[in-house]
């Protein structure tokens, strides 16, 4: 699951993907999803950053950094 994970974000644009956006091709939960991206970003391999999602809290957003 980790290399689709990264397989994804690879193919993301330069602006980067939520976690929704990320488990949406790989058919597996939001939650999932972002307990991968966050392994990633401990380990320094991806980025993260927020942008406003309409009302309410920012989104988290991850971009592949390698």
């Amino acid at each position: 699951m980790l290399e689709q994970v990264i397989a994804v974000l690879r193919e993301a644009s330069p602006a980067g993907m939520s976690a929704s956006e990320v488990a949406r091709p790989l058919g597996t939960s939001r939650v999932t999803a972002r307990r991968y991206l966050q392994y990633l970003a401990d380990e320094g391999r991806v980025a993260r950053s927020q942008r406003a999602a309409g009302s309410g809290r920012p989104e988290v957003v991850f971009t592949w950094q390698e």
